[in-house]
């Protein structure tokens, strides 16, 4: 682990730190339960107002959406960046 800190001069310096070890002892325990839709309307106003402001903005702009052009989303699960993955790789540096 390292954290980022600022020196005397300002400047952002990597200083290491241990490994570390947390023991937790559980207290306490809340079952779970289904929300009711009055209970669960301010969890989902937040993503229903993104996908209305989402649309009005497309529509706006005129944004297009080409479906088949959007990366396959497995390409993601390799590890590498969407560059790493398009750019060919250089033998012998």
């Amino acid at each position: 682990w390292q954290a980022i800190r600022r020196n005397a001069q300002g400047n952002a310096v990597a200083a290491q730190l241990p490994d570390g070890l947390l023991v937790c002892r559980v207290t306490d325990h809340t079952s779970a339960i289904q929300k009711t839709l009055e209970e669960a309307k301010p969890d989902m106003m937040r993503d229903i107002l993104y996908a209305r402001m989402m649309d009005m903005l497309r529509e706006q702009r005129g944004v297009e959406i080409y479906e088949n052009k959007l990366p396959d989303p497995s390409m993601y699960e390799s590890g590498q960046s969407i560059i790493q993955q398009q750019r060919p790789s250089v033998v012998g540096g």
